[in-house]
């Protein structure tokens, strides 16, 4: 759909994505001051975290517009995510 509303389709990209990592970047200060975990830069870590997230169902997505992710997939997705992200988010 987004090539027949190709306007609509770059408006939400601009915006939802940024809006999500906006919130998941002050959510992860929250938790930082809080002392849950320790990051010096929560935008970064949130990109970071929500790139992890998104390209594995995303991706196919765009490739086969007909592909669409069982619930499963999208649980162990964010699954590896949180993990992948809690053991190396010290680096960022």
């Amino acid at each position: 759909q987004a090539k027949k509303f190709s306007e609509l389709a770059e408006t939400w990209d601009k915006r939802a994505p940024e809006a999500v990592r906006r919130a998941l970047a002050e959510y992860l200060m929250d938790r930082a001051k809080a002392g849950e975990i320790k990051i010096s830069n929560p935008d970064m870590a949130a990109a970071v975290f929500f790139d992890l997230v998104r390209a594995r169902i995303q991706f196919p997505a765009l490739l086969i517009p007909s592909s669409q992710p069982t619930e499963t997939e999208v649980r162990e997705t964010v699954d590896r995510a949180v993990k992948v992200f809690l053991g190396g988010i010290e680096a960022i």
